[in-house]
């Protein structure tokens, strides 16, 4: 990666580590995009008793100023095991808000798993792990990415590859057609699924 490439990934996450750690404070998602041969997946470190709770962060800075905000403290004072399960419960519907799309084409996200720290102090905010991904059609040249705006802002990070993409994303915005992985396009995928 070149030093252009690594600086400007290191301003987007300085970015987001500088920011306030309030419980009630909204901070973007950080998410982490992987292509492969036939598959691209999603990992989203974020405070996942927002979409819980119903909560539109939709041009909110912070979840007190919501109409769910008892809703989301009740959510952060869960266990981890309680609000993984109750994450779980919500994903269809959290699935619909992502856009996933190879070649311009709707790919539904599977859930692949979800990782809740413990409570810890209700006070500061707690960021759990969602995993998600999507089997590529044959052939797929590009994937874009995002989710509608009242899940709030995206830093979206392209792993795996050379300067890959990296972008901040608000207001429900996707992001560039991403390519698919250089080394398994074309003829070349049949061999990238075997042998990776």
């Amino acid at each position: 990666m070149t030093v252009a490439g690594l600086l400007s990934r290191a301003l987007l996450v300085l970015a987001v580590l500088c920011l306030p750690a309030r419980a009630h404070e909204i901070q973007p998602a950080v998410a982490d995009l992987t292509v492969s041969a036939d598959t691209v997946e999603v990992s989203v470190r974020m405070t996942i008793e927002a979409p819980v709770s119903g909560v539109d962060l939709a041009g909110l800075s912070d979840t007190n100023d919501a109409a769910q905000s008892d809703a989301y403290d009740e959510l952060r004072a869960l266990s981890s095991e309680e609000m993984e399960a109750a994450f779980r419960a919500t994903w269809p519907q959290m699935a619909n808000l992502i856009t996933l799309q190879a070649d311009g084409s709707r790919l539904t996200p599977e859930l692949r798993s979800v990782s809740v720290p413990d409570t810890g102090n209700p006070d500061l905010p707690r960021f759990s792990m969602v995993r998600f991904g999507a089997t590529l059609p044959d052939g797929t040249s590009e994937v874009t990415f995002g989710w509608q705006a009242r899940l709030g802002a995206l830093i979206l990070r392209q792993q795996g590859v050379e300067d890959g993409y990296t972008a901040f994303l608000q207001d429900g915005a996707l992001s560039d057609p991403i390519p698919a992985s250089e080394d398994c396009t074309g003829l070349f995928r049949v061999f990238c699924r075997f042998f990776r």
